[in-house]
């Protein structure tokens, strides 16, 4: 389940493990260098058979991932202002 990034230098893929990897490309001239794959972070074990990607590419530093129902995700929105209020109550 290959997908580009945004501006085309670097491609991500899934990995039998279920991690998710990326190989940078290196683009001169008319050649293409790839780099070593390297292991971005592991994804939830999930049935890759599907046609569905288990993730979306939104740039180069974030990935939608989809998880299954019985997974939970805490979700904290403006966790900056808990880290002023933690460090004020000290």
């Amino acid at each position: 389940m290959p997908e580009w990034s945004p501006d085309g230098r670097e491609i991500f893929y899934v990995s039998p493990e279920y991690n998710l990897m990326a190989v940078s490309l290196k683009i001169t001239g008319d050649t293409v260098e790839p780099s070593a794959p390297r292991e971005l972070f592991h994804l939830p074990a999930m049935d890759l058979t599907s046609v569905i990607s288990p993730y979306a590419v939104a740039d180069e530093q974030k990935f939608l991932v989809r998880v299954t129902p019985q997974q939970f995700i805490n979700l904290i929105v403006d966790w900056p202002a808990l880290l002023n209020k933690s460090a004020a109550a000290q």
